[in-house]
């Protein structure tokens, strides 16, 4: 099970259950010091949690980021390291996942 912001990726890369939020990366649960809203994403996370019956599961929790778009940093300046090596090995990541679902029975 997993919280995240970047749901597509997750379920390729063969993430079993997700709880899918359109927050920016690094904010999962919210701005610093918003207790109500931190509080209230654990337990909508962990309902998906109990309800979350097969892999692949995704539930789009109904959380709006609160500021708006154009005045939002989506990823931190610089991005993760991460990101790098995703941008540089994301056709051979998709190509072993594709592969790994044809073997499949």
């Amino acid at each position: 099970m997993v919280l995240n912001s970047i749901w597509s990726f997750q379920k390729i890369s063969g993430m079993p259950r997700v709880a899918a939020i359109e927050f920016p990366m690094g904010r999962a649960f919210g701005d610093v010091g918003d207790t109500q809203l931190h509080r209230d994403i654990l337990l909508a996370t962990l309902d998906v949690f109990k309800q979350a019956k097969l892999p692949g599961w995704v539930e789009h929790l109904p959380f709006k980021w609160p500021h708006p778009v154009d005045e939002t940093t989506w990823l931190p300046d610089p991005p993760p390291p991460y990101l790098e090596i995703i941008r540089e090995s994301i056709d051979d990541i998709v190509a072993r996942i594709q592969e790994r679902s044809v073997k499949k029975p």
